[in-house]
């Protein structure tokens, strides 16, 4: 199998494109943001649908 999907997202506090493994991207799913982990359950069980 080849390697777990990866994207490259943009990190503003950087100034840089970064590439993230998939299971990291959450964190980054409201733009320019850095989720609290409050925010980032909040964000899974939107994405679930829960």
């Amino acid at each position: 199998m080849g390697s777990p999907p990866s994207y490259d997202v943009y990190v503003r506090s950087f100034n840089k494109i970064i590439n993230y493994p998939e299971h990291a991207v959450e964190r980054y799913m409201v733009r320019h943001k850095y989720l609290s982990g409050e925010e980032i359950e909040y964000q899974k069980n939107a994405v679930k649908g829960g």
